[in-house]
């Protein structure tokens, strides 16, 4: 993802939203939509596996039962967008996206759970879409522990940023994503990205390729922001996740009246592949997944 300017980043931080670490882009046409516009009902099946992390403090308890009310706090208020920012209306609320592999399983970016804090005050939350005034409490996921993380980069050598977190139950009607075991995408393969950038209820954004592999990790040209880090990159032939997204180019352009979205002709999306994350495999080999 893409870096933040200071001021930016600290009001994000005190807001308890949005992992400031690292930040993304858009290139060409912004590609994002809704999960229940996008025109594919296995990639919207898909999405039911992915879910954000919000901190605790975000969440409030609904008078209505069975529900939680959450904080509204309006991207356009947060960046203080320029007039045509898109979803600028819609609340900022995540801070990172995971997805499930496993009953009580997810993935997420390593820089997303950088702390035991990380894992005890902020929730998983399954299904938060643009349509959700409240959330159910039965999609609300507490961590139980971090099982696995890594985060690391180093020259030729190159970034390693993940982390296997065990939620505090079992997750009832979603099904784990299945995710590469062996081998590689090709350079050019279409790719797809899931998750909540800038902690917005959910997109789905395609209309993107492979632009190269390099050790444990491979680039894209996926219109990501912060908040999609630990987001599902997904093959948009096989369904398969290939990666982690965990860093990307510039998120916005600041102006002296106001904020706008980075347009890039480049592909600085930095994905990590799924076959680098170890302790995943093993689970998948030793039958745990």
């Amino acid at each position: 993802m893409k870096k933040f300017t200071s001021v930016f980043c600290l009001s994000l931080l005190l807001s308890g939203s949005i992992q400031a670490a690292k930040t993304k882009a858009i290139y060409g046409l912004d590609d994002r939509q809704e999960v229940a516009s996008y025109p594919n009902k296995y990639i919207q099946k898909l999405a039911k596996s992915v879910a954000g992390s919000v901190s605790e403090f975000h969440l409030h308890e609904s008078a209505v039962e069975g529900y939680s009310d959450f904080s509204k706090t309006g991207l356009g208020d947060r960046i203080n967008a320029c007039p045509g920012e898109r979803f600028s209306e819609q609340p900022s609320l995540m801070s990172c996206t995971g997805f499930l592999v496993g009953t009580d399983l997810l993935v997420t970016a390593g820089h997303c759970m950088k702390t035991s804090d990380d894992c005890q005050f902020n929730k998983w939350v399954f299904g938060f879409t643009s349509d959700k005034s409240l959330i159910y409490n039965k999609d609300i996921y507490g961590c139980k522990k971090v099982v696995a993380r890594g985060e690391m980069t180093l020259p030729i050598i190159g970034t390693t940023d993940y982390a296997i977190v065990q939620l505090d139950r079992k997750v009832k009607d979603r099904e784990p994503l299945k995710f590469r075991t062996s081998g590689r995408i090709k350079n050019g393969s279409d790719v797809l990205v899931i998750g909540h950038p800038m902690g917005l209820p959910m997109k789905i954004a395609d209309n993107a390729t492979v632009k190269g592999s390099f050790g444990k990790t491979f680039r894209t040209n996926l219109d990501t922001y912060g908040g999609n880090s630990g987001s599902p990159i997904i093959n948009s032939k096989t369904g398969l996740v290939e990666g982690i997204l965990v860093q990307g180019d510039r998120d916005y352009s600041y102006g002296e009246t106001c904020t706008a979205s980075n347009y890039s002709t480049g592909h600085g999306e930095v994905v990590y592949k799924i076959t680098r994350l170890k302790a995943l495999q093993k689970l998948f080999e030793d039958g745990k997944l």
